[in-house]
């Protein structure tokens, strides 16, 4: 009988309040608002409980009824972001010092030390984003959305920043490894700043509907006023698509960088260095639908010209010596190549021009 009387006050509760999920019982009223109605901001449920899946059964859970605003900016005159169940204000100084990192919001998690237990994950933060239904979205640019985290960074400073190693960024993704070892590790990948996986669960993707391919990072920039360089996507691709129960889309795309301009100083991708820099290595074939240049007026390993007889030193180190194929322009007539691992020497009618292609096969 108390059982069945604490639900019906509970219903009666929620009824009249209806501003608390079922199973929260009231256990803070606001005052009244401007019409002079009052509001449940806050419940307490101790019937949420799983011991597999979370949260633990004991003491109960303070539920949160209403949406909520954290400001500690005295001369605020409103709340940015105030469109949302939980917006926080945060006024740099204010409760925090400026002499270490100030933080709006500051989430941890950790396990103790020398700990041995199974653990199924460990994460600080976690955002989803569930869309079903049939939505219409109305807007333009970029904040007309759907996405698990929206993040901007509004840069407005005037004059020059006086810090040289200070970092700008929307998103700054950083691992430190302080120790340990692995087995094995997922794509061979056992730290990285940023995973992206986007995985087909579709009981069958369509081959001419809205889902025709599926990349793990899609990145463009766009200025409004010019130069400097703007950067998209700087980081480590772990993997082509991952695939759920077995299922794929139909195209699939580990990096796609839409194409922003064709004018001198455009790059989709650029990997800055010299012949003696780190190297871009490519597992499977390139395909390249347009040319292939050196973009360098210059001879190089890959191509040249010259004057015969010529005699050319490679700028990499290969273990092999490389396939060079040579064209006399002038006459047409027989040209010789003799390619080694450092160089080649090319001769023929003397005076003539000659163009030359060599592909390396391994480099040192």
């Amino acid at each position: 009988m108390k059982t069945l009387l604490a639900v019906c006050l509970l219903l009666i509760a929620n009824a009249a309040w209806g501003q608390c999920p079922f199973g929260a019982t009231p256990v803070y009223v606001t005052p009244p608002d401007a019409n002079g109605e009052t509001h449940v901001q806050a419940g307490w449920d101790i019937t949420i409980a799983d011991p597999v899946n979370g949260p633990s059964p004991v003491g109960g859970t303070l539920v949160l009824c209403r949406r909520v605003f954290f400001n500690d900016d005295p001369l605020a005159t409103t709340q940015a972001g105030k469109n949302a169940a939980f917006s926080i204000n945060h006024l740099t100084g204010s409760g925090t010092v400026q002499t270490n990192q100030d933080r709006a919001l500051w989430v941890s998690t950790g396990n103790p030390a020398g700990d041995t237990s199974t653990h199924y994950s460990m994460t600080s933060l976690q955002a989803e984003t569930d869309l079903a239904g049939s939505p219409t979205f109305k807007g333009s640019g970029p904040d007309t959305e759907v996405a698990g985290a929206s993040v901007q960074l509004s840069d407005t400073h005037a004059g020059k920043l006086p810090s040289t190693s200070m970092g700008q960024n929307a998103i700054r993704a950083q691992v430190f490894h302080r120790g340990g070892a692995w087995t094995s590790c997922p794509n061979g990948a056992c730290l990285t700043a940023v995973r992206g996986i986007t995985a087909s669960i579709y009981a069958s993707e369509p081959g001419n509907g809205t889902i025709l391919a599926g990349g793990m990072f899609e990145a463009y920039t766009y200025s409004r006023t010019g130069p400097p360089y703007y950067t998209g996507i700087g980081m480590f691709l772990p993997s082509a698509m991952a695939i759920a129960n077995g299922l794929r889309f139909a195209n699939n795309e580990g990096l796609r960088v839409g194409d922003f301009g064709n004018k001198p100083g455009d790059w989709n991708i650029r990997s800055l260095g010299t012949p003696t820099s780190g190297m871009n290595y490519f597992g499977g074939p390139v395909v390249a639908n347009s040319s292939l240049v050196t973009n360098q007026p210059a001879n190089t390993d890959l191509a040249g010209t010259g004057v015969l007889p010529f005699s050319y030193t490679f700028a990499g180190h290969y273990q092999q010596p490389p396939i060079c194929v040579v064209s006399d322009t002038t006459t047409g007539a027989a040209a010789l190549i003799q390619v080694t691992k450092v160089g080649f020497t090319v001769q023929g009618v003397t005076g003539n021009a000659f163009n030359y292609i060599c592909i390396g096969r391994q480099i040192q």
